[in-house]
């Protein structure tokens, strides 16, 4: 398991988890900073599983795999 992953990517946040897609199952928790695309972004982590909040201060996004839920 991958426990955090943080992408701040000058807007290819999107393409880049589109790339990630075998290894994104593993993830725990993601913070991402997605000025653009940032729907895009939302529907395709919540597409895996993933839900998403937003962090309230600027443009990141908090993402926890509700699949990796219970476990540590």
């Amino acid at each position: 398991m991958i426990k955090l992953v943080k992408i701040d990517a000058e807007g290819a946040e999107y393409e880049i988890l589109k790339g990630m897609n075998e290894v994104l199952s593993k993830v725990k928790y993601l913070v991402i900073e997605a000025s653009l695309n940032r729907e895009a972004v939302i529907n395709f982590l919540a597409s895996k599983g993933f839900l998403c909040k937003d962090a309230g201060f600027t443009t990141y996004i908090l993402a926890i795999n509700s699949k990796l839920k219970g476990e540590v």
